[in-house]
């Protein structure tokens, strides 16, 4: 497969059953067809959303980026603000690593690779593999210091015809080991549709990872 660039999104031709996938997804009803997703966008599915509807709470606003905000503010969903002044970290700097996510629905643990970058400003920004889906890079923020820091990112997800259905929000703890090893023991994943309906903890992740160097030409 090859990716293409789809007006500032990012998709994989030949994608089978994408579009059925999302379109199921932005109603949050339907039977669920072949997965083929992978990154984020993967645990986002009508299944997990689905199990997840009890536990799912409704902020009202005018626009998803509102509702994001709101969300965040009122600790819809257990999730703490935290701000630091960003002092140096050994988290500063490039990563890849390799994400294990599991779905609150029990089902099982799926693997995918990431390459995130943390900004002495407190910035970060996150890239999944992910052939055949329809969504963002992440972006996000960060605090913490030289014993262990928070992040948080957010990736906008989008139908085949370019209409933007919701966010996923990825947080987590994220540490560096006397290796040089980033290791998130404890990463949470929701998703706030277009309306404003927030699923919380939809799945739980862990992620490794090995610092990208600079390297000599």
């Amino acid at each position: 497969m090859h990716r293409k660039l789809v007006y500032g999104k990012r998709t994989i031709s030949g994608a089978t059953g994408i579009a059925a996938v999302i379109v199921a997804l932005a109603g949050l009803a339907g039977a669920q067809p072949n997965e083929t997703r992978r990154g984020w966008e993967a645990i986002s599915t009508t299944f997990e959303l689905n199990s997840s509807r009890s536990s799912s709470t409704t902020v009202r606003s005018n626009s998803l980026g509102s509702a994001l905000a709101t969300a965040d503010a009122t600790d819809t969903c257990g999730a703490q603000i935290r701000k630091g002044s960003n002092i140096y970290s050994p988290l500063v700097g490039s990563w890849l690593n390799t994400v294990t996510i599991t779905p609150a629905s029990g089902g099982p643990s799926r693997q995918f690779t990431t390459m995130e970058a943390f900004n002495v400003g407190g910035t970060m920004i996150d890239e999944a593999d992910a052939p055949g889906n329809l969504q963002s890079v992440g972006l996000g923020a960060w605090a913490g210091g030289l014993h262990g820091s928070t992040a948080s990112f957010r990736l906008l997800q989008y139908d085949p015809s370019g209409t933007l259905v919701g966010t996923i929000r990825v947080r987590g703890s994220f540490n560096v080991d006397q290796q040089d090893q980033l290791t998130a023991p404890r990463v949470t994943v929701d998703f706030i549709d277009a309306n404003g309906n927030v699923f919380c903890k939809i799945a739980t992740a862990t992620i490794t990872g090995t610092r990208i160097p600079a390297l000599a030409p």
